[in-house]
């Protein structure tokens, strides 16, 4: 997102740079005329550039500093007990960001002015060139006649300034990305969580029982289902294994032992590779596992299983899979097989509603039972912990989408408003109102903003997706869909924000005087 937030201040940058240069025609004709050659003149504007861009660069790194990281470490240090989580500036990165920054605005201050000092003194005297009188190819379709005459201005207004066009979508656009992004990430992390319940597990809670107990496992699952929930014995066990770049992780291995019970409970929806098949010889590992350690179906999978050996697991599949760690299932025929004798240690249960607090009391008198906790409960908890940091992003993201509506917004319309005063005390003076003025301003400001919508959705979408990506922890994958609240909320919001910079330039042309067409 931060990168984004770049990419769009840069070209809103360019843009702005491009036609302040272009605005000044005349009082660069008059610098010429008196003798001042063309790199003094180009020095002046570059001094102008370079000094705003450091003060920017200064402002931002002040702002992200004591805000942002203070935003960030609150929430971070809640979660850990180390306390408040200390603040991060990086030199380097703030270094390289700011002369990126000097080098293009410096670049385009340089050919805006090199393209304009080309002409003579006397030709820039006369300003800015008006918009050649030459028909142009759409003016000949017969649906342009047709069209109001408030819509031939817009689309002429558009054509005939290019760099306010660009500069007012990408500004639209950059709003309404950064909101989209900000709230992508915020739901998609939490869909991740809701999709496994959904889709994957059908349990809620994981009862554990000492194996070692005769019957224990037997009877802990009896009793469940003497209450009316859905129960399934398993081997649950965790193994650490050798990853393919040598390292060792965690990966949890589920043995079912009544096949018919376990796929009531827990759903081996496969990815990729062979559909689950619990008398096969290998196992299905969770979809991260793929993801993060380029593993591919037919690899195998080191297994420490504690007893002194190494274990070649061959891989059959990858299954959906949405928590933050490894997971593996494997049949019972072909875990004694490599592994030795099966005998399970834990029940999975849907408990649904019930609290787990009588669950573990009614299972209190069965031999062997240890503990049961709610699984459910407990990842949500992990999940609302991500939640809570992307929250504090999305805070973040949506004051940086109004403060570049802020900055880009409302200078655009400012500046075009007062390029259009003549236009506007020319209407007022044959008899048109302030509210047709505001008309004439405004339409093509909507068009540019619906269009910077679209664009900014999109980009917002492929952002969001990347920007999830970039969270992950190497034991996760998380859900990337484009989020519709998040679409929702980012046409709202960045339609808001347009509207009211819009309004608040409009309130210039009220105090337009028509005696003042003759001092322009």
């Amino acid at each position: 997102m931060a990168a984004l937030f770049v990419i769009v201040g840069l070209l809103v940058s360019y843009f702005a740079v491009s036609r302040i240069v272009h605005e000044e025609i005349t009082q660069i004709g008059t610098k010429k005329a008196l003798g001042f050659r063309r790199g003094e003149i180009t020095r002046s504007f570059l001094l102008y550039s370079g000094i705003a861009v450091l003060a920017g660069a200064i402002i931002g790194a002040i702002v992200g500093y004591l805000v942002v990281e203070g935003i960030i470490g609150g929430v971070l240090g809640g979660m850990f007990a180390f306390g408040q989580y200390p603040p991060y500036f990086g030199w380097p990165l703030f270094l390289v960001v700011t002369l990126i920054e000097l080098v293009l605005v410096l670049g385009a201050t340089y050919l805006a002015c090199r393209s304009i000092l080309k002409e003579q003194a006397v030709v820039l005297l006369r300003g800015e060139k008006p918009p050649t009188g030459k028909e142009r190819f759409y003016e000949k379709w017969a649906i342009w006649e047709k069209l109001p005459l408030f819509m031939q201005t817009i689309v002429n207004n558009c054509v005939n300034d290019r760099r306010r066009v660009l500069s007012t979508v990408v500004g639209v656009a950059g709003a309404a990305a950064l909101i989209v992004t900000a709230i992508t990430l915020n739901n998609d992390v939490l869909k991740s969580y809701d999709r496994h319940y959904e889709d994957v597990y059908g349990f809620n809670a994981i009862v554990h029982v000492d194996n070692e107990v005769e019957g224990a496992a037997e009877n802990a699952e009896a009793a469940l289902q003497g209450q009316g929930f859905t129960a399934a014995r398993v081997l649950m066990k965790h193994h650490l294994i050798e990853t393919p770049a040598g390292k060792s992780a965690a990966m949890r291995i589920v043995v079912p032992v009544d096949e018919e019970a376990f796929s009531s409970v827990y759903h081996v929806n496969t990815v990729e590779g062979a559909e689950f098949d619990p008398t096969a010889d290998g196992a299905w590992v969770s979809q991260a596992y793929a993801h993060h350690m380029g593993a591919k179906v037919g690899d195998v999978i080191t297994v420490d299983g504690g007893d002194g050996r190494k274990h070649e697991v061959p891989i059959l599949g990858f299954a959906e899979f949405w928590l933050t760690y490894h997971e593996m299932v494997m049949g019972a025929s072909y875990y004694e097989k490599e592994f030795g004798d099966l005998s399970a240690n834990t029940v999975l249960a849907d408990t649904g509603d019930a609290d787990m607090g009588e669950v573990a009391r009614s299972l209190s008198s069965v031999a062997g039972f240890d503990s049961a906790i709610d699984d459910a409960n407990a990842q949500y908890k992990n999940f609302a912990t991500f939640a809570s940091v992307s929250s504090a992003v999305v805070a973040i993201y949506l004051a940086l989408a109004a403060l570049m509506a802020i900055v880009v917004l409302l200078n655009l319309n400012t500046m075009f408003i007062d390029e259009k005063k003549r236009e506007l005390i020319v209407l007022m003076i044959n008899g048109f109102s302030i509210k047709d003025a505001k008309r004439y301003i405004s339409w093509d400001s909507v068009v540019l903003t619906v269009i910077g919508i679209i664009v900014g959705i999109i980009l917002g979408c492929v952002m969001g997706a990347i920007t999830v990506s970039s969270i992950e922890p190497s034991t996760a994958t998380f859900v990337k869909d484009a989020d519709l609240m998040a679409i929702l909320i980012g046409i709202v919001g960045s339609a808001i924000l347009a509207f009211i910079m819009g309004k608040i330039a409009l309130r210039r042309i009220p105090k337009f005087k028509l005696t003042d067409i003759n001092k322009l």
